[in-house]
């Protein structure tokens, strides 16, 4: 039999010759199985990963191991779905090699690594590929208020007023007008009535923004059936340009949680977001309280920009931000 570039010897030199020594075998071929102790090619021999594998940890790393010490600079793909090569680091030990991807995988993806040509540090090499797919965990959401004194507790600051009438934060007792907590924000309505009080968000520290992230302005609101209210957020860029969402509240209830549509950011260069409520009540009182800008990490692919909600609002309200 010849077992050229398939075996080594111990001494190093390639096993091309086998000799074996068979019996007779009447009626049929003599099968011989021999067990290849030192292979000449590069062989994979476990991946901490394995093919198939799922709610992979989006912090982990791939790493494949071979049955024989391998060239330092030997690389292999990794794509995600839209197979798109996934932009990391390769570091070494003697027979394996580690992908870091940078900032981690994203969540719920599916990635594919092909192991293709990895040389030997000697001689040897690969005359195949081997393929792992594998689709991480769900991506976790982290939501950050970056409002300052959201519920009123505090007073008004940093709040500002703009045409408050007779806008102002009131702590009543008992504080049944209150949501949480012992204060809350009314607005009062009155004839002509057109007040705003807002707050400017500058500072975004301790935070990455990434594309796909998102920021969504809520609060819980109080309302009269003669309430007219828009909740507004506008996100500013460093080139001047903005972006808006609103939405507007009517119609008497109780407290209840109301949300803008979220901006789904498509950049990265934010300056500030304002955070605004326009009251054009004629009359009677509206409550407000627990105020929120959430920055919601999504840590996952982009997605498309968020678009305002349809209002139905009296034509004072529509067709804007």
């Amino acid at each position: 039999a010849n077992w050229d570039k398939v075996e080594k010897a111990a001494n190093g030199y390639d096993e091309t010759e086998q000799p074996y020594v068979v019996g007779s075998a009447e009626g049929g071929p003599y099968t011989v199985n021999h067990t290849v102790l030192n292979w000449r090619d590069v062989l994979v021999t476990g991946t901490n990963i394995a093919n198939g594998a799922t709610d992979v940890a989006l912090d982990s790393v791939f790493t494949a191991t071979f049955n024989k010490d391998i060239n330092q600079s030997a690389t292999f793909t990794v794509l995600d779905s839209t197979t798109t090569a996934v932009p990391g680091t390769f570091s070494y030990t003697a027979n394996s090699i580690t992908f870091t991807p940078t900032g981690g995988w994203m969540g719920s993806e599916t990635y594919t690594v092909t192991i293709g040509s990895v040389p030997a540090a000697g001689d040897g090499g690969r005359f195949f590929s081997d393929t792992v797919s594998f689709t991480t965990a769900d991506a976790p959401i982290i939501n950050t208020n970056l409002l300052t004194n959201g519920g009123f507790e505090a007073g008004l600051a940093p709040w500002a007023q703009v045409n408050p009438t007779a806008d102002r934060v009131a702590c009543p007792t008992p504080p049944t007008k209150v949501y949480e907590g012992a204060c809350a924000y009314r607005l009062k309505g009155s004839e002509g009535e057109f007040s705003r009080v807002q707050q400017a968000v500058t500072d975004f520290s301790g935070l990455t923004l990434d594309v796909g992230d998102e920021f969504v302005a809520s609060g819980w609101f109080r309302t009269t059936a003669n309430t007219r209210l828009r909740l507004r957020m506008i996100v500013f860029f460093s080139d001047g340009t903005s972006v808006a969402r609103g939405i507007n509240i009517n119609g008497a209830g109780p407290y209840r949680e109301v949300a803008a549509p979220g901006y789904v950011l498509d950049r990265t260069d934010v300056t500030l977001v304002r955070v605004r409520l326009i009251n054009r009540s004629a009359i009677g009182q509206t409550w407000v309280d627990n105020l929120n800008l959430s920055f919601v990490d999504n840590d996952a692919a982009p997605r498309d920009g968020a678009t305002d909600a349809p209002l139905s609002m009296p034509d004072a309200f529509r067709g804007g931000n």
